[in-house]
């Protein structure tokens, strides 16, 4: 019978081990994350379609005056706050809604999947 205290004792794991072993996989799963995004909203989207970003605690309803005011509409509200699709034909939206307000419009990647919500939820 043994003791545990020769030499098939375990040793203990310090306690800071733990983390440290997974920090690889970690800065892995967030680099995949990162180019899975950049590559999604840098996609060629549809004409006249924009995605654009707010400061998140903006009311909706701000959200919507802001794009009106720069010749557009809005289309969908993400689920993500501060995001929302708007639409305009007008060749100057992009500069007008930036310069409302907007931190930053780019074209709206053809498929949104779960990230546009319905707009009927005001």
């Amino acid at each position: 019978m043994t003791s545990g205290t020769g030499s098939n004792a375990l040793s203990p794991v310090p306690s800071g081990a733990g983390i440290c072993a997974v920090l690889p996989a970690l800065a892995l799963a967030l680099a995949g994350l990162l180019a899975l995004t950049g590559h999604a909203l840098t996609r060629p989207g549809l004409p006249g379609q924009y995605l654009v970003m707010t400061r998140p605690g903006l009311h909706r309803a701000d959200v919507l005056d802001m794009v009106h005011s720069a010749g557009g509409g809005v289309i969908a509200f993400a689920a993500l706050p501060g995001m929302s699709i708007a639409l305009s034909g007008d060749d100057e939206f992009v500069d007008r809604v930036r310069l409302a307000g907007a931190w930053a419009v780019l074209p709206a990647p053809g498929a949104l999947g779960c990230v546009a919500s319905d707009a009927e939820g005001l």
